[in-house]
């Protein structure tokens, strides 16, 4: 019989629970990883800060990033509050971000 559904929120949870030591990420070029445990630490602290400012299901979220383990828990933090991410490079122009924040029309930007 096949498992019963569980929400992308739960599933992170539980594997932080169940592979707290183990490594989730390698950041090669930052020589950094995080581990499950960590990742769900860190999440949890951009969490509370992205719901003081309202960010809820449904809200869209631009995300100016560039490749790093923080990077990553961010997106994934805003998967967990059921919002949808557009991810732009840090590098990317003021006009181009002028395009992408009028297509996007973000509740929240992340930096």
């Amino acid at each position: 019989m096949p498992e019963p559904y569980r929400s992308f929120q739960e599933l992170l949870a539980s594997n932080a629970r169940r592979f707290a030591d183990k490594v989730y990420l390698h950041a090669i070029d930052q020589r950094r990883q995080l581990t499950y445990g960590e990742l769900h630490a860190l999440g949890n602290r951009i969490a509370a800060n992205i719901t003081r400012r309202g960010l809820g299901a449904g809200d869209r979220v631009l995300l100016i990033a560039d490749n790093t383990l923080e990077s990553v828990a961010a997106y994934l933090v805003v998967l967990r509050h059921g919002a949808a991410a557009a991810i732009v490079n840090r590098d990317v122009s003021s006009a181009q971000l002028a395009d992408v924040l009028a297509a996007v029309s973000p509740k929240l930007v992340l930096l």
